[in-house]
Protein backbone atom coordinates (compact mmCIF):
# COMPACT_ATOMS: atom_id res chain seq x y z
CA UNK A 1 0.00 0.00 0.00
CA UNK A 2 1.54 3.29 -1.11
CA UNK A 3 0.60 6.51 0.66
CA UNK A 4 1.44 9.81 -0.91
CA UNK A 5 3.75 12.58 0.13
CA UNK A 6 2.36 16.07 0.84
CA UNK A 7 1.40 17.91 -2.35
CA UNK A 8 3.91 20.23 -3.93
CA UNK A 9 3.34 23.90 -3.21
CA UNK A 10 4.04 24.61 -6.89
CA UNK A 11 1.36 22.23 -8.12
CA UNK A 12 -1.63 24.33 -9.11
CA UNK A 13 -4.80 22.93 -10.67
CA UNK A 14 -7.54 24.96 -12.32
CA UNK A 15 -9.18 22.41 -14.62
CA UNK A 16 -12.80 22.19 -13.32
CA UNK A 17 -12.99 18.39 -13.57
CA UNK A 18 -9.84 17.97 -11.51
CA UNK A 19 -10.75 20.73 -9.09
CA UNK A 20 -14.14 19.12 -8.58
CA UNK A 21 -12.84 15.74 -7.48
CA UNK A 22 -10.01 17.29 -5.42
CA UNK A 23 -12.43 19.50 -3.48
CA UNK A 24 -14.85 16.61 -3.01
CA UNK A 25 -12.20 14.26 -1.64
CA UNK A 26 -10.70 16.88 0.66
CA UNK A 27 -14.14 17.55 2.17
CA UNK A 28 -14.95 13.90 2.93
CA UNK A 29 -14.93 12.47 6.49
CA UNK A 30 -11.63 10.94 7.53
CA UNK A 31 -11.77 7.43 6.13
CA UNK A 32 -9.10 5.80 3.94
CA UNK A 33 -9.20 7.41 0.50
CA UNK A 34 -7.89 5.48 -2.50
CA UNK A 35 -7.10 7.51 -5.62
CA UNK A 36 -5.39 7.05 -9.01
CA UNK A 37 -1.65 7.63 -8.87
CA UNK A 38 -1.98 10.89 -10.75
CA UNK A 39 -4.09 12.33 -7.90
CA UNK A 40 -1.78 11.19 -5.11
CA UNK A 41 0.21 14.45 -4.81
CA UNK A 42 -3.02 16.46 -4.68
CA UNK A 43 -4.89 14.61 -1.93
CA UNK A 44 -3.06 14.63 1.43
CA UNK A 45 -3.09 11.22 3.12
CA UNK A 46 -4.50 9.41 0.09
CA UNK A 47 -3.49 5.90 -0.95
CA UNK A 48 -2.69 4.50 -4.40
CA UNK A 49 -5.65 2.72 -5.94
CA UNK A 50 -3.55 0.87 -8.52
CA UNK A 51 -1.01 -0.41 -5.99
CA UNK A 52 -3.43 -1.51 -3.28
CA UNK A 53 -4.11 -5.16 -2.51
CA UNK A 54 -7.30 -6.86 -1.35
CA UNK A 55 -6.41 -6.48 2.34
CA UNK A 56 -5.86 -2.73 1.99
CA UNK A 57 -9.37 -2.06 0.75
CA UNK A 58 -11.22 -4.42 3.09
CA UNK A 59 -12.48 -1.51 5.17
CA UNK A 60 -14.78 1.47 5.09
CA UNK A 61 -13.20 3.72 2.48
CA UNK A 62 -13.62 6.05 -0.50
CA UNK A 63 -12.47 5.20 -4.00
CA UNK A 64 -11.90 7.87 -6.67
CA UNK A 65 -11.69 6.53 -10.22
CA UNK A 66 -10.79 8.14 -13.54
CA UNK A 67 -13.51 6.87 -15.87
CA UNK A 68 -11.24 6.75 -18.91
CA UNK A 69 -8.63 4.70 -17.04
CA UNK A 70 -10.70 1.88 -15.57
CA UNK A 71 -8.34 -0.58 -17.25
CA UNK A 72 -5.74 0.33 -14.60
CA UNK A 73 -7.89 -0.88 -11.69
CA UNK A 74 -7.02 -4.23 -10.10
CA UNK A 75 -9.85 -6.78 -10.13
CA UNK A 76 -10.22 -6.69 -6.33
CA UNK A 77 -10.84 -2.92 -6.50
CA UNK A 78 -13.48 -3.33 -9.21
CA UNK A 79 -15.07 -6.12 -7.19
CA UNK A 80 -15.22 -3.97 -4.04
CA UNK A 81 -16.73 -1.06 -5.96
CA UNK A 82 -19.37 -3.22 -7.60
CA UNK A 83 -20.29 -5.38 -4.60
CA UNK A 84 -19.85 -3.12 -1.58
CA UNK A 85 -20.01 0.54 -2.58
CA UNK A 86 -22.33 3.33 -3.71
CA UNK A 87 -21.44 6.16 -6.08
CA UNK A 88 -21.47 9.32 -3.97
CA UNK A 89 -20.15 11.90 -6.44
CA UNK A 90 -19.27 12.18 -10.15
CA UNK A 91 -18.45 14.60 -12.93
CA UNK A 92 -17.52 14.09 -16.56
CA UNK A 93 -14.09 12.61 -15.79
CA UNK A 94 -14.03 11.25 -12.23
CA UNK A 95 -16.37 9.31 -9.95
CA UNK A 96 -16.16 8.68 -6.20
CA UNK A 97 -17.45 5.45 -4.65
CA UNK A 98 -17.82 4.73 -0.94
CA UNK A 99 -18.01 1.64 1.24
CA UNK A 100 -18.58 3.80 4.32
CA UNK A 101 -21.69 2.66 6.20
CA UNK A 102 -24.68 4.86 5.40
CA UNK A 103 -22.91 6.83 2.68
CA UNK A 104 -25.00 8.28 -0.13
CA UNK A 105 -24.71 10.89 -2.89
CA UNK A 106 -23.24 14.14 -1.60
CA UNK A 107 -24.88 16.15 -4.39
CA UNK A 108 -27.35 15.51 -7.19
CA UNK A 109 -25.58 14.92 -10.50
CA UNK A 110 -26.55 13.56 -13.92
CA UNK A 111 -23.19 11.77 -13.95
CA UNK A 112 -23.95 9.41 -11.03
CA UNK A 113 -25.98 6.70 -12.78
CA UNK A 114 -23.86 6.68 -16.00
CA UNK A 115 -20.73 6.33 -13.87
CA UNK A 116 -22.10 3.26 -12.14
CA UNK A 117 -23.16 1.78 -15.48
CA UNK A 118 -19.75 2.42 -16.97
CA UNK A 119 -17.90 0.70 -14.12
CA UNK A 120 -20.39 -2.18 -14.11
CA UNK A 121 -19.94 -2.80 -17.84
CA UNK A 122 -16.17 -2.68 -17.50
CA UNK A 123 -16.31 -5.07 -14.54
CA UNK A 124 -18.43 -7.49 -16.56
CA UNK A 125 -16.02 -7.25 -19.49
CA UNK A 126 -12.99 -8.11 -17.35
CA UNK A 127 -14.76 -11.21 -16.03
CA UNK A 128 -16.11 -12.35 -19.39
CA UNK A 129 -14.75 -15.06 -21.66
CA UNK A 130 -15.23 -13.21 -24.96
CA UNK A 131 -12.55 -13.87 -27.55
CA UNK A 132 -10.95 -10.46 -27.89
CA UNK A 133 -9.90 -11.25 -31.47
CA UNK A 134 -13.54 -11.06 -32.59
CA UNK A 135 -14.22 -7.55 -31.22
CA UNK A 136 -14.94 -4.87 -33.83
CA UNK A 137 -12.55 -2.32 -32.34
CA UNK A 138 -11.81 1.32 -33.10
CA UNK A 139 -8.52 3.06 -32.25
CA UNK A 140 -8.47 6.87 -32.30
CA UNK A 141 -5.04 8.50 -32.49
CA UNK A 142 -5.53 11.93 -30.92
CA UNK A 143 -3.04 14.46 -32.25
CA UNK A 144 -3.08 17.55 -29.98
CA UNK A 145 -5.06 20.58 -31.17
CA UNK A 146 -6.91 18.85 -34.02
CA UNK A 147 -10.40 18.93 -32.43
CA UNK A 148 -9.57 15.54 -30.96
CA UNK A 149 -11.24 16.27 -27.61
CA UNK A 150 -14.56 16.97 -29.35
CA UNK A 151 -14.18 13.90 -31.57
CA UNK A 152 -13.28 11.68 -28.61
CA UNK A 153 -16.24 13.02 -26.64
CA UNK A 154 -18.54 12.02 -29.50
CA UNK A 155 -16.90 8.60 -29.83
CA UNK A 156 -16.94 7.80 -26.11
CA UNK A 157 -20.53 8.96 -25.81
CA UNK A 158 -21.53 6.43 -28.44
CA UNK A 159 -19.29 3.50 -27.46
CA UNK A 160 -19.50 3.89 -23.67
CA UNK A 161 -16.66 1.55 -22.71
CA UNK A 162 -13.36 3.23 -23.56
CA UNK A 163 -9.74 3.58 -22.52
CA UNK A 164 -7.91 6.88 -23.02
CA UNK A 165 -4.11 7.13 -22.79
CA UNK A 166 -2.51 10.49 -22.02
CA UNK A 167 0.86 9.58 -23.54
CA UNK A 168 2.82 6.93 -25.40
CA UNK A 169 4.33 5.48 -22.25
CA UNK A 170 0.97 4.69 -20.66
CA UNK A 171 -0.27 3.15 -23.93
CA UNK A 172 2.72 0.81 -24.09
CA UNK A 173 1.93 -0.39 -20.56
CA UNK A 174 -1.76 -1.23 -21.19
CA UNK A 175 -3.01 -4.53 -19.82
CA UNK A 176 -4.96 -7.27 -21.59
CA UNK A 177 -8.30 -5.95 -20.30
CA UNK A 178 -8.03 -3.10 -22.82
CA UNK A 179 -8.43 -5.65 -25.62
CA UNK A 180 -12.05 -6.16 -24.53
CA UNK A 181 -12.97 -2.54 -25.24
CA UNK A 182 -14.56 -1.32 -28.49
CA UNK A 183 -12.76 2.06 -28.35
CA UNK A 184 -9.16 2.90 -27.44
CA UNK A 185 -7.96 6.48 -27.82
CA UNK A 186 -5.23 8.85 -26.76
CA UNK A 187 -1.96 10.64 -27.47
CA UNK A 188 0.06 7.74 -28.87
CA UNK A 189 1.67 7.19 -32.29
CA UNK A 190 0.79 4.84 -35.13
CA UNK A 191 3.95 2.83 -34.54
CA UNK A 192 2.74 2.07 -31.00
CA UNK A 193 -0.48 0.62 -32.39
CA UNK A 194 1.24 -1.34 -35.18
CA UNK A 195 3.53 -3.08 -32.70
CA UNK A 196 0.65 -4.01 -30.34
CA UNK A 197 -2.23 -6.49 -30.37
CA UNK A 198 -4.44 -3.60 -31.50
CA UNK A 199 -2.80 -3.43 -34.95
CA UNK A 200 -5.75 -5.09 -36.74
CA UNK A 201 -8.23 -2.50 -35.45
CA UNK A 202 -9.84 0.20 -37.54
CA UNK A 203 -7.65 3.25 -36.89
CA UNK A 204 -8.82 6.83 -37.32
CA UNK A 205 -7.29 10.25 -36.75
CA UNK A 206 -7.64 13.95 -37.61
CA UNK A 207 -4.94 16.22 -39.06
CA UNK A 208 -4.77 20.00 -39.26
CA UNK A 209 -2.86 22.74 -41.07
CA UNK A 210 0.49 22.95 -39.20
CA UNK A 211 0.38 26.70 -38.62
CA UNK A 212 -3.15 26.57 -37.23
CA UNK A 213 -2.25 23.56 -35.07
CA UNK A 214 0.89 25.13 -33.60
CA UNK A 215 -0.88 28.44 -32.98
CA UNK A 216 -3.73 26.63 -31.23
CA UNK A 217 -1.22 24.69 -29.14
CA UNK A 218 0.45 27.88 -27.92
CA UNK A 219 -2.91 29.44 -27.09
CA UNK A 220 -3.94 26.27 -25.23
CA UNK A 221 -0.73 26.21 -23.18
CA UNK A 222 -1.26 29.81 -22.11
CA UNK A 223 -4.84 29.38 -20.92
CA UNK A 224 -5.64 29.93 -17.27
CA UNK A 225 -6.78 26.35 -16.71
CA UNK A 226 -3.86 24.25 -15.55
CA UNK A 227 -3.83 20.46 -15.83
CA UNK A 228 -1.31 18.63 -13.60
CA UNK A 229 -0.62 16.10 -16.38
CA UNK A 230 1.26 18.82 -18.29
CA UNK A 231 3.55 19.96 -15.48
CA UNK A 232 6.44 17.78 -16.66
CA UNK A 233 6.11 18.71 -20.35
CA UNK A 234 9.04 21.02 -21.15
CA UNK A 235 7.57 22.30 -24.43
CA UNK A 236 4.32 23.29 -22.72
CA UNK A 237 6.32 25.12 -20.09
CA UNK A 238 8.21 26.98 -22.84
CA UNK A 239 4.96 27.96 -24.57
CA UNK A 240 3.70 29.38 -21.27
CA UNK A 241 6.76 31.46 -20.54
CA UNK A 242 8.47 32.41 -23.84
CA UNK A 243 7.28 34.91 -26.42
CA UNK A 244 6.75 33.88 -30.06
CA UNK A 245 10.13 35.19 -31.20
CA UNK A 246 11.85 33.06 -28.56
CA UNK A 247 9.70 30.00 -29.21
CA UNK A 248 10.46 29.75 -32.93
CA UNK A 249 14.19 29.62 -32.16
CA UNK A 250 13.85 26.66 -29.80
CA UNK A 251 15.29 23.32 -31.07
CA UNK A 252 12.01 21.51 -30.39
CA UNK A 253 9.99 23.97 -32.52
CA UNK A 254 10.88 21.89 -35.59
CA UNK A 255 9.59 18.75 -33.89
CA UNK A 256 6.31 20.43 -32.98
CA UNK A 257 5.88 21.70 -36.55
CA UNK A 258 6.24 18.12 -37.83
CA UNK A 259 4.35 16.32 -35.07
CA UNK A 260 1.75 14.85 -37.44
CA UNK A 261 4.42 13.35 -39.72
CA UNK A 262 6.13 11.87 -36.68
CA UNK A 263 2.85 10.52 -35.30
CA UNK A 264 2.25 8.44 -38.42
CA UNK A 265 5.74 7.79 -39.79
CA UNK A 266 8.15 7.60 -36.88
CA UNK A 267 10.24 4.49 -36.24
CA UNK A 268 11.58 4.15 -32.68
CA UNK A 269 15.31 4.54 -32.34
CA UNK A 270 15.75 5.79 -35.91
CA UNK A 271 17.14 9.28 -36.51
CA UNK A 272 16.41 10.07 -40.15
CA UNK A 273 15.56 12.95 -42.50
CA UNK A 274 11.97 14.15 -42.21
CA UNK A 275 11.44 13.22 -45.89
CA UNK A 276 12.03 9.55 -45.04
CA UNK A 277 9.57 9.74 -42.14
CA UNK A 278 7.03 11.37 -44.46
CA UNK A 279 7.48 8.58 -47.01
CA UNK A 280 6.81 5.96 -44.33
CA UNK A 281 3.81 7.90 -42.99
CA UNK A 282 2.20 8.00 -46.45
CA UNK A 283 2.82 4.28 -46.95
CA UNK A 284 1.21 3.47 -43.60
CA UNK A 285 -1.77 5.75 -44.16
CA UNK A 286 -2.44 4.01 -47.48
CA UNK A 287 -3.56 0.92 -45.54
CA UNK A 288 -7.28 0.26 -45.89
CA UNK A 289 -7.87 0.04 -42.10
CA UNK A 290 -6.54 3.62 -41.69
CA UNK A 291 -8.98 6.50 -42.08
CA UNK A 292 -7.44 9.92 -41.51
CA UNK A 293 -9.41 13.07 -42.24
CA UNK A 294 -8.49 16.73 -42.48
CA UNK A 295 -10.04 18.79 -39.70
CA UNK A 296 -12.69 20.30 -41.95
CA UNK A 297 -14.02 16.78 -42.68
CA UNK A 298 -14.19 15.55 -39.06
CA UNK A 299 -17.99 15.29 -39.22
CA UNK A 300 -17.84 13.07 -42.31
CA UNK A 301 -15.23 10.88 -40.61
CA UNK A 302 -17.64 10.35 -37.72
CA UNK A 303 -20.47 9.60 -40.15
CA UNK A 304 -18.42 6.90 -41.85
CA UNK A 305 -17.37 5.47 -38.49
CA UNK A 306 -21.00 5.50 -37.42
CA UNK A 307 -21.96 3.42 -40.45
CA UNK A 308 -19.16 0.91 -39.87
CA UNK A 309 -19.92 0.36 -36.17
CA UNK A 310 -23.68 0.89 -36.09
CA UNK A 311 -23.56 3.69 -33.51
CA UNK A 312 -24.85 7.26 -33.54
CA UNK A 313 -22.68 10.24 -32.66
CA UNK A 314 -23.84 13.63 -31.39
CA UNK A 315 -23.13 16.79 -33.34
CA UNK A 316 -19.65 18.26 -33.04
CA UNK A 317 -19.36 21.81 -31.65
CA UNK A 318 -19.50 24.52 -34.28
CA UNK A 319 -16.13 25.57 -35.65
CA UNK A 320 -14.96 29.07 -34.77
CA UNK A 321 -15.25 31.01 -38.04
CA UNK A 322 -13.93 34.36 -36.80
CA UNK A 323 -10.89 36.09 -38.26
CA UNK A 324 -7.42 35.15 -37.05
CA UNK A 325 -7.29 38.34 -34.97
CA UNK A 326 -10.69 37.53 -33.43
CA UNK A 327 -9.72 33.95 -32.59
CA UNK A 328 -6.30 34.89 -31.20
CA UNK A 329 -6.63 38.36 -29.65
CA UNK A 330 -3.60 37.85 -27.38
CA UNK A 331 -1.24 37.64 -30.36
CA UNK A 332 -0.10 40.75 -32.20
CA UNK A 333 -0.19 40.90 -36.00
CA UNK A 334 3.62 40.75 -36.05
CA UNK A 335 3.65 37.64 -33.84
CA UNK A 336 1.10 35.88 -36.04
CA UNK A 337 3.07 36.76 -39.17
CA UNK A 338 6.35 35.54 -37.64
CA UNK A 339 4.83 32.29 -36.44
CA UNK A 340 3.18 31.62 -39.80
CA UNK A 341 6.40 32.29 -41.69
CA UNK A 342 8.61 30.15 -39.46
CA UNK A 343 6.08 27.32 -39.39
CA UNK A 344 5.91 27.34 -43.20
CA UNK A 345 9.73 27.25 -43.43
CA UNK A 346 9.92 24.31 -41.02
CA UNK A 347 6.95 22.15 -41.97
CA UNK A 348 7.25 21.29 -45.67
CA UNK A 349 6.89 17.58 -44.88
CA UNK A 350 3.92 18.27 -42.66
CA UNK A 351 2.25 20.25 -45.44
CA UNK A 352 2.87 17.40 -47.89
CA UNK A 353 1.24 14.99 -45.45
CA UNK A 354 -1.84 17.20 -45.10
CA UNK A 355 -2.13 17.39 -48.89
CA UNK A 356 -1.93 13.60 -49.15
CA UNK A 357 -4.58 13.13 -46.46
CA UNK A 358 -6.95 15.55 -48.18
CA UNK A 359 -6.51 13.85 -51.56
CA UNK A 360 -6.91 10.34 -50.18
CA UNK A 361 -9.93 11.24 -48.05
CA UNK A 362 -11.58 12.91 -51.05
CA UNK A 363 -10.82 9.86 -53.20
CA UNK A 364 -12.31 7.42 -50.68
CA UNK A 365 -15.42 9.42 -49.92
CA UNK A 366 -15.96 11.35 -53.16
CA UNK A 367 -19.68 10.50 -53.33
CA UNK A 368 -20.31 11.92 -49.83
CA UNK A 369 -18.30 15.06 -50.61
CA UNK A 370 -20.09 15.74 -53.88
Amino acid sequence: MTENAPPSEAMTVTDPHWLGVINELRALPRFPTFVPNILLPLIPGSVSLEQSDARDIDCEAYFAVHKNQLYKLPEHVLSAIMQRSVCTWANGVFAVFSTVYGAGPTAASPHLAPSVTRVRRWYAATRGSQDTRTINRLVFIHIPRTAGTSVYSALSGAFGDTAYFDNRESFREYNSNVLRLPLIAGHFWLEDVMTSKLRDSIIISIVRDPFERVLSEIKFARREIIDPRFDANSWIQKMRTLNVAELVDQPDFEVVCNLQVLTFGSLSGVDEPREKTLERAIARLSNQNMIVAPLEQARLLLDRTSNAFGVTFPELPRENKGTMAEQYPDFSADELALLERRTAETSSCEQALIAFVRDRFTERFASALA
